[in-house]
């Protein structure tokens, strides 16, 4: 996936075909790894996290599970300037690099 900015919260994940209140619709197939309402970036305080919409699987914010039947629903918060999510289980292709950069 292209880099891209978020420049509005919350800002929507899911699966392509899923749901049409997403802000970015990924294309997943068969076994899924993304659900059609997988997560939610938000901003609190300042500080940008990670929320559950209800995912399947769950995801992972700096290897600590958001969601699905081991994780907590969150918000996850970055505590640094970048940090990986996983949209799924750890075998997901869906590892992306988030970059936080002060306006």
């Amino acid at each position: 996936m292209s880099p891209f900015r978020i420049d509005t919260f919350p800002f929507r994940i899911g699966r392509q075909n899923g749901d049409r209140y997403n802000d970015l619709s990924i294309a997943d197939s068969p076994p899924w790894q993304v659900s059609k309402q997988h997560v939610s970036f938000v901003v609190q305080d300042g500080r940008v996290g990670v929320l559950d919409r209800g995912s399947r699987l769950g995801s992972l914010i700096k290897g600590r599970a958001l969601g699905g039947k081991q994780g907590v629903p969150g918000p996850l918060f970055f505590d640094e300037t970048d940090g990986e999510l996983v949209l799924g289980s750890m075998h997901s292709a869906f590892h992306d690099r988030v970059t936080i950069r002060p306006d």
